[in-house]
């Protein structure tokens, strides 16, 4: 479960958006409105059962079931090492984490399964088609693209990263989520794919798939079990390895029934 700050950071944000009470909140989660205080107050002395926590980041419609302790297996079950959640990221708090994922990946294999394109390589149009014109797409765009200036001069990474087939389609095809793409959209937006992945090929190649089929889901991890995933409007970082390991045993498994995007690109 979350740190105590972690939290406290979530209930305060939670609180703000719903325009909620801590007392409120404490009678639908069933613990004592002193515990929410206690934690909204950040009592080092203090620190809040498993038991408790749950019942609060279920009153928030949050379900989260990874455990503070060391990385071992029980069963079937993985039992984290650690991990922490950044909610409602803005802008800059998800460049932040990119680049963070970035700088970790320096020397590692990672792998990057993205159900959409990746964040770093989306053009205006494709992220205001996804996400609607109230959302400020310009200024992310340049958030996220200054990420590839990033990369140029980090250099030292290397992986593979996969994108679900069914989106890579749509937006060949504008349709669905980018029906109302125009042609000049999508060729600007093929082409910073294109760019990308000849700039850092072999290092990195680029895989189309189904990820339904081969049971894949969006997911940043590295070889030494950093990971990192979109998580209820958030970011959940982690450290297991043995997580990790499955993950890429799976990402092995699955190109076998994938394509590359430079070949599918490439008239």
């Amino acid at each position: 479960m979350p740190l105590n700050t972690e939290l406290r950071a979530l209930i305060l944000t939670e609180l703000k958006i719903r325009k909620e009470t801590a007392v409120s909140l404490a009678m639908r989660a069933k613990v004592s409105p002193a515990t929410i205080s206690r934690i909204i107050r950040n009592e080092s002395e203090f620190a809040a059962s498993y038991t408790t926590e749950r019942k609060i980041l279920a009153a928030l419609g949050i379900e989260i079931s990874y455990k503070r302790a060391k990385s071992s297996s029980v069963g079937s079950n993985i039992i984290f090492d650690q991990f922490q959640f950044t909610p409602h990221a803005s802008e800059v708090e998800s460049r932040n984490v990119f680049l963070n994922a970035l700088k970790k990946s320096q020397g590692r294999a990672a792998v990057y399964a993205c159900d959409t394109i990746p964040e770093f390589l989306k053009t205006t149009s494709v992220l205001t088609a996804e996400l609607g014109k109230k959302f400020d797409a310009e200024a992310y765009s340049g958030y996220m693209s200054s990420i590839v200036s990033e990369m140029s001069d980090l250099g030292n990474f290397s992986g593979v990263i996969f994108i679900d087939d069914a989106i890579f389609s749509s937006l060949l095809n504008r349709t669905g989520l980018y029906q109302q793409l125009s042609q000049d959209d999508v060729d600007e937006q093929v082409s910073a794919i294109k760019l990308f992945f000849e700039a850092v090929f072999p290092k990195v190649q680029g895989y189309v798939l189904d990820f339904r089929k081969n049971g894949l889901t969006t997911v940043f991890i590295l070889d030494n079990g950093y990971g990192v995933n979109f998580f209820y409007r958030g970011y959940l970082e982690w450290s297991c390895e043995e997580l990790n390991q499955k993950i890429f045993r799976q990402s092995v498994d699955a190109l076998s029934s994938s394509s590359q995007i430079l070949q599918l690109l490439t008239p």
